[in-house]
Formats: C-alpha cells, structure tokens, sequence
C-alpha cells in the first residue's frame, strides 16, 4: 500500500473540504450511525492498485464510455417528437444538472470520507441499500443490453435483406439476427471475469465520429428528406413529449460510474472531477445535437424510433458502412454493460442467500464498472474481495447468469418499440442515477457526520431530490400510458 492510500484510510470519516464540523447527534443514533460508519469505512476494500493512472483526457474518455450509445439512434426520435427547442433545452438542463449531481458526490465524499456508490449506499442507508442500488443498476444495466440486441437485430435484419431475394423469412428476420448475436456472445455472458478492454475510449469515440461521418456524407449524398423546420421546431407539450424525456435522462446517465473514473486521475481533485465532467457532457451534446440535426435533416418526419431502421431502408454502400460501425460498437458493449448488470443481480441473491456483504460489505458496483479502467486487485491482498458472490455454487452462479442472458435476448425478440425500453429504464435508473443518488447520498452524509453546511446548500440539495423524484414518477406514468393507448 503506498502512502496516499495510507493516508485517504487514515483520513476516512474526517470532513476535507467542509468547515465546521459539528456532531450534534442523539446518544442512541449516534452510536447506531457510528457503528454503520465504522463498518462502512473499515471493511471495504481499499488495497488496490491501478495499473496506470491517467489525466483529466483519460478519465474524459472513461466517462465518454460510459455514456455515449444507445441514445445516438434514440435522441433524434425523441427531438423529432418533443421539438428542437425543447430537446436543446434538455440538452442545457441535463448538462447543469449532470455537473451538480457529479458536485453533490464529491461533496459526500469529503464529508463521509467515502468514494464509491456501495460505501456512501451502505453507509447512508445500510442493508437496504444492497438491494435498492443493486437493483436499479441491475435495471439500467441488463436493460440496455436489450436495447442493443434490438438495434443489432434491425441492422441484421437490413443487412440481411439485401444480401437475399426471400422476403419475410425467418433467417432474414431480426428475430434470427438477434439469435446469432446472442450465441455468439454467449460466452462472456457466463463468465466470471472479464479482463479490461484497453482503449475501449478510444473506439467509441472513432465509432461515433465515423458514425457521424458518414450520416453525413449520406445526407449530402442523397438530400433531405420531408423536412419542414417550422413544424420540427415547434414545442410540443403532451403525454407523448414527456415519454421521450426519459430517452435522454439515460444518454447522460453515468454517475454511478463517476468514482471508478475520478479515482483513476493522477491529480484527485474535485476541480479534476468537475473538469472530467464537463468535458465529457459537451463532447456528448455535440455528438448527440449532430447526430439528430442530420437525422432530421435526412428522413424528416419519416424519422423512426431506431435511426438505424431507417438507414438500413437505403441501398448502396455506406447506409451498409453505417449499419456496420453501429453494429460493432453495440457488441462491443453488450458483454461489458450486461456483466455490470449481471454482477448486481448476482449481489442480490447472494445478499439473500448469505447475507455476504451486509456482513462484510464490498466495494462490489464500481469494481464491475472499473473494468473501463486499469483496475487491478493487490496481488498480496484476496481475488475474491469485493466479489462474494464468486463463491457461490456453481450451479446457482452459471444458472442465475444463463437465467439473465437469455431473458435479456428473449425480451430482445420479443419487444418491438425501442421507446418503451428507453422510457422505462430513463425514468427509474435514469432519473435515480442524476437526480436523487447525489442528493441522498449528500444529506445523508450530513446528517451522519453532522457537518455544518448552510441551510440554503442543503434546501436546493432537498429540492433536487424532491424533482428528480416527481420527473421519475411523471415520465415513468407518461411512459406506460402512452404506450398503453
């Protein structure tokens, strides 16, 4: 262990960066939060040693990672059916909000002494936490596997179609596609571990500028479609409208990735974090502002809930390049996203089962999101640290896994509108993730820790829990309601 990891344990519980700290708690609950704390701080895991360290750029492109997918063939539906104004606005008010949520966790974490979701969860909330926050990441993360498999069975499905003369067949069909996929990634959807992808920034950012690329020289290519900016730019205040907001509250989801990334700087400062932040949002509105305006642009009115639909309705060759980057930036994420997903069920059942980590809580959630980043287990220290649920019998581990995978590629075959997997996911997760995680986590550490913060911080802090928990239940109801009718 070296001497800054010495130091941040030693230091665990002190408040850095907030003055006047002042305990003020009852006797009985002081020493219920203390023990809590005392838990929390001491047995996760903290001897690690990142392979390498990176810069503000490297972290950017973890973050970057983490968010840039699904929503670039979502979010030019959703403006299409919310108005240009208004997914602009969206954009403006998801980054604010983005960079407040990502200052509220660096705020609990200088008052608790914490850096990770399962800490400040365990801490703030205790067992019920493992379940609350295992099961909305579980949500989030083994939705959007669903959500791929789906677009790569639309782009099988166009592909495949023009390679054949049989219509409507089932070996043409998305269906087929979608099973194709799934065999084909079926082994990393049963294993145990998966080693880091190295430069997996990298190639998402060479994906999405090549994507834009060449939407771009399609829509110069081939004009414009049914487009009247008139009609498009016009705001639109429905039930509809509202269930297209969730699609872009998931597109910039990322916070519960935020301290695998913040602890790979060199330099962990709260500005480096922010600057991370900041960085990552205006690189993603511009990607996600770009490819809408040229999704519109080119198909209009016809615009489709998967971009990619529409692309693979086009002949000739670079709708068919199109379909192929996007092709193989969704397989590469599927495996990554699913196994987050899948730890957290499996966390769960073991939780269930064994009481493993309320007993000895883990750092678990962020070392499954780590695999973005060079993350390594002290070889002195114990492999199964952090991963209780690696001990399990093999036949309910393998079973559980099988269980997710396949219900995940079912659901893919079975549901028909990107929307509704979009809106239901962005409305729990979503709205969880940006809104009410940093503000729970931040009062909460506040009253645990009995910090003298003004009456104003923690008044807009409870404000931004309050709405993130009426924009849950509003686009989740407008959501199902809309696709009910």
């Amino acid at each position: 262990m070296d001497d800054n990891t010495a130091a941040s344990q030693g230091n665990r519980g002190l408040l850095s960066g907030v003055k006047g700290k002042n305990i003020n708690h009852s006797e009985p609950n002081m020493k219920t939060r203390s023990l809590r704390s005392s838990i929390a701080k001491q047995s996760f895991v903290h001897d690690v040693e990142l392979g390498h360290k990176v810069g503000v750029f490297g972290a950017l492109l973890t973050v970057v990672g983490t968010i840039i997918g699904g929503g670039i063939v979502g979010i030019p539906f959703a403006t299409l059916k919310t108005g240009i104004w208004i997914m602009l606005v969206l954009h403006f008010l998801n980054f604010v909000w983005g960079i407040y949520s990502v200052h509220l966790l660096l705020e609990a974490k200088n008052i608790s002494g914490l850096s990770s979701f399962s800490e400040l969860g365990y801490y703030c909330f205790g067992r019920a936490s493992i379940f609350m926050i295992n099961g909305l990441v579980a949500l989030a993360q083994c939705g959007m596997p669903i959500v791929y498999f789906m677009i790569v069975g639309s782009i099988g499905n166009g592909l495949l179609s023009k390679i054949s003369s049989i219509k409507d067949e089932f070996w043409s069909s998305t269906t087929f596609s979608i099973l194709v996929v799934g065999v084909l990634l079926f082994y990393f959807a049963i294993k145990k571990e998966i080693q880091e992808l190295k430069g997996a920034g990298f190639v998402l950012l060479s994906g999405v500028i090549l994507f834009i690329i060449f939407m771009s020289i399609l829509l110069i290519a081939e004009g414009t479609g049914p487009f009247d900016f008139g009609d498009l730019s016009k705001p639109k205040f429905d039930l509809e409208t509202l269930a297209n907001v969730p699609t872009i509250f998931l597109a910039y989801g990322f916070q519960s990735a935020f301290f695998p990334a913040y602890t790979s700087l060199k330099d962990k400062t709260d500005a480096n974090g922010i600057k991370t932040t900041v960085g990552s949002f205006t690189f993603c509105i511009i990607v996600y502002v770009a490819t809408s305006i040229v999704a519109l642009l080119k198909f209009g009115t016809d615009l489709k809930g998967n971009i990619l639909e529409n692309v693979s309705d086009l002949d000739g060759a670079i709708p068919i390049i199109i379909s192929i980057i996007f092709l193989l930036i969704a397989m590469m994420h599927i495996p990554i996203v699913l196994f987050v997903g899948k730890e957290a069920v499996l966390i769960i059942i073991d939780e269930i089962m064994r009481k493993s980590y309320s007993t000895l809580p883990r750092a678990t959630i962020d070392n499954a999101y780590s695999l973005r980043d060079s993350y390594h287990v002290n070889k002195a220290a114990n492999d199964q640290e952090g991963k209780a649920y690696l001990t399990m019998h093999p036949v309910i581990f393998y079973g559980v896994s099988i269980f997710i995978y396949v219900s995940i590629v079912t659901l893919a075959c079975v549901l028909k509108d990107i929307t509704l997997v979009f809106g239901v996911i962005g409305s729990l997760a979503g709205s969880y993730l940006i809104f009410i995680a940093p503000s729970s986590f931040y009062l909460m550490s506040i009253r645990n820790e009995g910090a003298d913060v003004s009456f104003l911080r923690k008044l807009i802090a409870w404000i931004y829990l309050i709405l993130g928990l009426v924009i849950m239940l509003t686009c989740l109801f407008a959501t199902i309601y809309t696709a009910s009718v």
